[in-house]
């Protein structure tokens, strides 16, 4: 049996990792261990370095991983004491490291409304990575990767960045599904913002289920791929994106592009007023909603408009409340019954993220030359009385297992008058009832949801929060 060793303090960590075979985990009771550098480390089997309670966390101020093998960490707080300069690194994965997982975190910068230093999460010439469900927020950029051979990016959240929430070049074999930005960017005057951002060629890649829905701001594009790299075998589907750039899916140049099943809205009246699908020529492109100044089917694509309600594809003929602007929420894309937009674009996505049905019952591909994601089990049916049970899902929110994938940013009353906002950031999942979590506050405050999602209850802090 593989040993197993608890920490509780900087120098016991560097101990047990003398120590540690491979196999072996360590758990890591709470406290703050300061950074943490595994450098030229060579394991053959996975080395587990996890949280003793996931209710508190071990926090760590940051991680570097240089050429390390077989190394997960899960459940831990990297929380760095500043915002840093301009391309520092919070957690790095660097120099041929390689079968790396980093696995329920929370990574964030200093939370004080400043954006302009770190990346989150950083990823170069490393191979056989897994980003899973992590949250990152409070940073320049979010989660940034550059030669990276066999990468999964699965189920993060990021949110609250000075400029892209992914950004990413030079990928060989990448899954990227699921992933939330959490639309909430505080950008430069002259800043390029993308929800993802590819940078350099990129091959074998699979973007699936990504959710982009802006909150203060109209300005991130899209799935942006404008350089003059040439992008091979990208299949794009099912992500839903709501911003206000023209580029919602931009290939400037690439082979063997699909681009299927997607919806793509802009924020009326702001901005670029389109959400455009541009890639190049001999791309398949199908099924998917985008916007344009006027409604318009083009093949099995609908392009939809939001200025003439006598004309056809009009926003309120399709989605309940796709007018709703910055601050937009899932349900307000419910599709229309009966209207096109329930058979066409990412609608069953947006299934998954309402829970009005599961989703699709094929397993999902990965990209070629990747290792499957980390399973997630199946969303339980939920009692919208019922407040979930505590289970820790490395971002400010507890509930059961489907409720990270559908956060949302939103702000939280942690006095005794609803109106009584903080500017901390903080979480909820739609249609369920949860906890909105002021972390740096620890407090947090109930929320039970009614006949309305508009008309949740906040109950303001009693005695019942976190320490």
């Amino acid at each position: 049996m593989a040993d197993t060793y608890t920490v509780t303090s900087a120098s016991e960590l560097q101990t047990a990792l003398t120590l540690v075979a491979s196999g072996g985990t360590i758990l890591l009771q709470p406290g703050n261990y300061g950074a943490l550098d595994i450098s030229n480390r060579d394991f053959t089997s996975f080395v587990t370095l996890r949280s003793a309670d996931l209710q508190n966390r071990a926090v760590m101020t940051a991680v570097t991983l240089n050429n390390a093998s077989f190394i997960r960490l899960d459940g831990l707080h990297v929380s760095s004491g500043s915002n840093g300069a301009p391309g520092s690194k919070i957690m790095q994965i660097i120099n041929r490291s390689r079968n790396i997982e980093i696995i329920n975190c929370e990574v964030n910068g200093l939370v004080d409304g400043n954006f302009d230093g770190h990346y989150g999460i950083y990823v170069d010439h490393s191979d056989v990575v897994s980003l899973y469900n992590n949250n990152v927020h409070d940073v320049h950029d979010g989660i940034v990767a550059f030669s990276v051979r066999d990468f999964v990016v699965r189920e993060n959240f990021v949110d609250y960045v000075g400029s892209d929430n992914f950004k990413f070049g030079g990928l060989t074999g990448v899954l990227i599904e699921n992933n939330t930005g959490g639309g909430n960017l505080f950008a430069n005057a002259g800043a390029h913002a993308d929800f993802m951002q590819f940078q350099a060629a990129t091959r074998d890649a699979v973007i699936r289920g990504n959710v982009f829905l802006a909150q203060n701001s109209e300005r991130p594009q899209g799935i942006f791929m404008g350089s003059d790299f040439l992008q091979r075998n990208i299949l794009i589907e099912n992500n839903i994106i709501y911003s206000g750039k023209s580029n919602a899916i931009r290939i400037k140049q690439g082979t063997d592009i699909i681009v299927r099943n997607n919806t793509l809205l802009t924020t009326p009246w702001l901005g670029h007023e389109s959400a455009n699908i541009r890639v190049p020529p001999g791309s398949i492109v199908e099924n998917n909603i985008s916007t344009a100044s006027e409604g318009r089917y083009s093949g099995s694509n609908i392009i939809a408009q939001y200025d003439d309600p006598g004309d056809i594809y009009y926003y309120g003929d399709l989605f309940l409340n796709a007018f709703a602007g910055p601050g937009i929420r899932p349900e307000d894309l419910r599709p229309v019954p009966g209207s096109p937009a329930a058979t066409t674009g990412a609608w069953t996505r947006l299934q998954e993220l309402l829970n009005a049905r599961p989703g699709p019952e094929t397993a999902p591909e990965t990209a070629p030359g990747t290792s499957p994601p980390p399973e997630v089990p199946a969303a339980p049916a939920s009692d919208p009385t019922a407040v979930p049970a505590a289970e820790d899902k490395a971002g400010y929110s507890d509930g059961p297992s489907d409720f990270y994938p559908r956060l949302a940013a939103v702000k939280c009353s942690t006095g005794a008058a609803a109106t009584d906002w903080t500017s901390q950031q903080v979480f909820f999942a739609y249609g369920e009832a949860g906890w909105f979590e002021n972390s740096s506050a620890g407090t947090r405050a109930e929320v039970r949801a009614e006949t309305a999602l508009f008309d949740a209850v906040l109950i303001p802090p009693a005695g019942d929060f976190l320490a």
